[in-house]
């Protein structure tokens, strides 16, 4: 019996360990989704006040211009961020 005790304990442990792994990672994942939020956010401040945009369509300009890019909108804001501007249209 107590080896049966054991093996359970042990198996219990190590998904214990699986699922508190697990939740670090979906924490971190929400950590950077939470950031590159902002970081949009700022970006699309910055062009609403560059364009005369809403915030609607200053967010639908950085994911147009992020397709034709094919980089993620994330990226592009953060290129407007640090430069002021959308980065040029592809050749």
């Amino acid at each position: 019996m107590t080896e049966d005790f054991e093996a359970a304990w042990r198996q219990a442990l190590a998904d214990s360990r699986a699922q508190l792994e697990s939740a670090h990672e979906h924490t971190r994942s929400l950590q950077r989704a939470l950031i590159s939020n902002r970081r949009i956010g700022i970006a699309t401040g910055i062009l609403m006040v560059q364009h005369t945009l809403t915030d609607r369509e200053a967010f639908d300009y950085l994911v147009q211009v992020s397709q034709q890019h094919n980089r993620k909108v994330a990226d592009i804001a953060e290129d407007v961020i640090y430069t002021g501007h959308l980065p040029d249209p592809p050749a």
